[in-house]
């Protein structure tokens, strides 16, 4: 998917999930291959039926392909105005979450388990107004950094500290004590 950028709008950086992620459903296909062919080898399959062995390798690679795009395309782009998540969910299916950067609540980061520790990987959810779930960043490396930077890049944009007259108008109302007028009897 392309970003098509506003008028002064910058790309800044791009992000995509950590290459570990790839680990699991690639170790899957390679046992499922290496089976596949370990038995098709030792029962003599591949005389008598070599089509399906094929047809089977073709299967495992078609999703191990699948797996690489998912991955390739699943992008945290970060510009001077937006925080935008691309999420692929099969390869024409997907889902694309944005906030601007002034709109940005909190950012917090975290770590699950061993692996993500010790493979300076975990998620980045960052909360913003307006959206009704947080924008999460999944397995993202060094969390940490990136935490810090969308806190920079919120630092810098030039809305994130000034309110309109109609947010602050509505600030200093809430702030107003409800004075009634107390009868005594």
């Amino acid at each position: 998917m392309k970003l098509v950028l506003k008028d002064q709008e910058i790309l800044h950086k791009t992000y995509r999930q950590t290459k570990y992620v790839l680990v699991r459903p690639l170790s899957f296909i390679f046992l499922g291959l290496t089976l596949t062919w370990y038995f098709g080898l030792q029962y003599d399959i591949t005389e008598s039926f070599p089509s399906l062995l094929w047809l089977i390798t073709t299967v495992f690679g078609a999703f191990a392909i699948r797996d690489l795009i998912l991955w390739y395309n699943n992008q945290y782009i970060f510009t001077n105005e937006r925080l935008v998540r691309v999420s692929y969910h099969e390869i024409f299916r997907y889902t694309v979450m944005e906030s601007s950067l002034d709109r940005i609540l909190n950012v917090a980061f975290k770590t699950t388990g061993i692996l993500s520790v010790m493979g300076h990987f975990g998620d980045v959810e960052v909360q913003a107004a307006g959206m009704l779930e947080p924008i999460v960043l999944k397995h993202i490396n060094r969390p940490d950094e990136v935490k810090d930077y969308i806190w920079t890049l919120h630092g810098r944009h030039p809305k994130s500290d000034k309110l309109s007259p109609l947010e602050l108008s509505n600030l200093t109302n809430q702030r107003k004590p409800k004075v009634e007028k107390m009868i005594f009897k």
